[in-house]
């Protein structure tokens, strides 16, 4: 691939899914950049920069929407836009009232869906609003 590889910040719980996501996106334009374990996706975001970030939300734990909203509410990264993917179609639909979220995906889904959302939300501008989500 020629040129500069898109930076894709990929904040997955699943060890599995995460991995699947970086190899699904070694045949793209995308470069997978995941979020350390226990690291801090708003600073995380802030030092390495991404394009787009791609947040998994697992239905039962409130600290992965937490996430969207302080990405959301800090200045420096709210620009960036969000995909969010769930295996819960009401997490993806409460997310997406957050002003950052540009596409939202139900998993499972394949390669061309989820080049389909990035390729969206890069293309969106961010929405200007509030530091919170709805």
């Amino acid at each position: 691939m020629a040129g500069t590889l898109t930076k894709v910040l990929v904040i997955e719980p699943d060890l599995d899914v995460r991995e699947m996501i970086a190899d699904l996106f070694s045949l793209t334009d995308y470069h997978v950049e995941p979020l350390p374990e226990e690291g801090d996706a708003v600073a995380f975001s802030e030092r390495i920069r991404p394009k787009v970030i791609m947040i998994g939300i697992r239905p039962t734990i409130p600290e992965d929407r937490q996430i969207v909203e302080d990405l959301q509410g800090n200045p420096r990264t709210r620009a960036i836009p969000v995909v969010v993917t769930s295996t819960s179609e009401k997490v993806v639909a409460e997310a997406a009232d957050c002003a950052n979220v540009r596409e939202t995906l139900v998993a499972p889904y394949d390669l061309t869906t989820l080049e389909q959302a990035v390729a969206t939300a890069l293309g969106e501008q961010p929405a200007d609003g509030g530091s919170r989500c709805n």
